[in-house]
């Protein structure tokens, strides 16, 4: 039984480029890199919202803002490590090396975040 070959845009070559031989990815949207889209601007929107305010609950939109930031970040760095290691098992040393980078800042900025909401919270009660 004879098999077909795939369409043009899913053939690769022995070196997995595509069929023009361009080396580019391209990058789809989905649903985790959405998920992590929507908290990362919902979380900054709201700390927008608790900077812009001038009400007495500013402090406490600002320790909400900023925990709903720590979470949203920490999350990204746990994505991260995950990523660096499956990449690191595959002998992708490139990618390992720019997720666990970028998943150890988003780590910092996390614990940032948690430091700034820690301090601010001191200082309302």
């Amino acid at each position: 039984m004879a098999r077909a070959d795939p369409p043009a845009r899913v053939r690769r070559d022995a070196r997995g480029l595509g069929a023009t031989g361009s080396g580019v990815r391209q990058r789809r949207l989905d649903t985790t890199r959405s998920l992590f889209l929507v908290a990362f601007l919902g979380s900054l929107a709201f700390l927008g919202w608790g900077v812009l305010d001038r009400s007495s609950n500013q402090v406490a939109i600002l320790v909400a803002g900023l925990l709903i930031l720590s979470l949203t970040l920490a999350s990204l760095a746990v994505a991260g490590a995950i990523v660096a290691y499956r990449a690191g098992r595959a002998g992708d040393g490139a990618r390992a090396f720019w997720a666990a980078l970028l998943g150890g800042l988003a780590g910092l900025a996390a614990w940032g975040c948690l430091a700034a909401a820690a301090v601010l919270a001191l200082l309302y009660a």
